[in-house]
């Protein structure tokens, strides 16, 4: 296990200078991904449970999605290679669900992943306050996240973990790992707040109150929400006050992006099936773009891209896993008996992965790493629930299936809904 713990540490890092040095032709991290792939083959192997793969919907629709870029890259892609195309990150990321439902399969290895998770977006919040601490003295505006690979997506990571750190600290009995909990969502809120994401900051609203509602604690995760944007307040570069008093590269980045977001609705509009093909957009905007505008290479929105690079059918795909995704978290959060850390774990998962789809509005975001491992998590809670049930059933009472029709579980599964 400790290899995929330090492959969740280093997913954050994506400017690292040890987990992204090249070694021949890959990346340090592609070779601890690979020995987490071995691990994993031997494990499934000798593991006693195993979560079966097939009948996830999470993984049923990444492995079509895959397959529908493979075409879209191989018929109509760029002319890179293969190694650093965007055909490599979803490959990754579907053996990234692979290894993790086969690493995953017991609900105390869950709890400790999620804690490497949580370690790992607090590692990467220090490397954020150092840069900014190093030079914010120096450039003018400064936004750090140069390791974590850029402000705005080191936002995104963050977001899909400081609900499920909250609503943990909140749960657990043991007071040093409460305050453990607490110490992390402080360095990953301050961390944020440095980075000035305008994008983030909402997505972070949208999983506040999607707590508030699920909780019916309105006013308590109201002050709780306040007290969490109140860092946002604080200086001149905070994300609400580039918010409420954009500057005049604010106001200029805002207007590249719907100048991005109208040549990416004309490829749309021109090839709603097919595409551009995958890996293409930074090379034709300029050609969709009103008056040939000077423009990003990037569409800013995770949702638009897709469709403008693989077509609507694409899109369709990965909205369909994120459903599936939001879908398993919330059964699992709503179903009776199951222990509490797992029930709250789903639903901050469920608000994490809810901040994340508000903000890839605004960001092509669908590349990030730490987004596939709640994909993954998401996937095994099925049969973790299954097999937390059988362990907390009472000896005189059978203990549920742990098999995917188990009638038990489907009847809980449906008098959650």
């Amino acid at each position: 296990m400790i290899l995929f713990y330090l492959l969740i540490s280093a997913m954050p890092l994506v400017r690292h200078p040890l987990w992204e040095k090249f070694v021949s032709d890959f990346t340090v991290i592609k070779y601890l991904g690979s020995g987490c792939l071995l691990y994993a083959l031997v494990h499934g192997l000798v593991a006693r449970e195993r979560i079966p793969l097939g009948e996830s919907p999470q993984v049923r629709w990444t492995a079509l999605l895959v397959g529908w870029a493979v075409i879209s890259f191989v018929t109509q892609g760029p002319p890179l290679g293969w190694q650093l195309s965007p055909l490599m990150s979803y490959f990754s990321f579907f053996l990234l669900i692979f290894i993790t439902m086969k690493i995953v399969d017991t609900p105390k290895r869950l709890f400790y992943v999620l804690w490497a998770f949580i370690a790992s977006l607090a590692l990467a919040s220090l490397y954020v306050i150092r840069e900014w601490q190093k030079y914010h003295a120096v450039y003018a505006n400064f936004r750090p996240g140069w390791v974590t690979g850029d402000p705005n997506y080191y936002t995104a990571s963050v977001l899909l973990g400081i609900p499920l750190a909250l609503v943990l600290s909140r749960e657990l009995e043991s007071r040093l790992q409460r305050t453990a909990l607490l110490g992390a969502t402080f360095i990953v809120l301050a961390g944020m707040a440095l980075a000035a994401s305008r994008g983030g900051l909402l997505g972070l609203i949208a999983g506040i109150a999607f707590l508030a509602r699920r909780r019916r604690r309105l006013f308590r995760w109201a002050l709780i929400g306040g007290i969490l944007l109140a860092p946002a307040m604080f200086w001149r570069t905070s994300p609400l006050e580039r918010l409420l008093h954009p500057t005049a590269s604010d106001q200029k980045a805002a207007n590249s992006r719907l100048k991005l977001w109208q040549a990416g609705l004309q490829m749309v509009r021109d090839h709603p099936l097919a595409g551009i093909g995958l890996g293409n957009f930074k090379f034709k905007v300029q050609k969709y773009a009103a008056h040939n505008a000077n423009l990003d290479h990037i569409a800013h929105n995770a949702y638009l891209e897709i469709a403008a690079e693989m077509g609507l059918p694409a899109l369709l795909l990965y909205l369909l896993i994120l459903f599936s995704a939001w879908r398993d978290l919330d059964r699992a959060a709503r179903l009776e008996n199951l222990p509490d850390w797992m029930k709250t774990s789903a639903e901050g998962l469920q608000a994490g992965l809810l901040s994340f789809c508000v903000a890839q509005v605004f960001l092509s975001a669908q590349y990030t790493k730490m987004l596939w491992l709640v994909i993954a998590l998401s996937a095994c809670m099925p049969t973790l629930c299954r097999i937390a049930l059988a362990e907390s059933a009472e000896p005189e009472q059978p203990a549920p299936a742990l098999r995917p029709a188990a009638p038990e579980l489907e009847a809980a599964f449906i008098r959650a809904e």
